[in-house]
């Protein structure tokens, strides 16, 4: 349940940032990092997991963020 969250975020995001809404976009890459966070404290996920999916949202929102 909560990947399928963690994919429809993502798929929101991309949504958004191909129809020029960036900041929609980035705000649903946030809400994805807070999921993370969440399903790391819950050990549905490893540590590890965690920070490679927050380590890459965040590479994704620094290059919406430039452009």
């Amino acid at each position: 349940k909560t990947k399928t969250g963690l994919a429809t975020l993502l798929d929101s995001s991309m949504c958004h940032y191909e129809y020029c809404d960036n900041a929609k976009a980035v705000s649903m890459l946030k809400s994805f990092i807070r999921l993370v966070e969440k399903m790391e404290v819950c050990k549905q996920i490893s540590a590890e997991e965690a920070d490679y999916m927050i380590k890459e949202a965040n590479k994704i929102i620094d290059q919406i963020e430039v452009h």
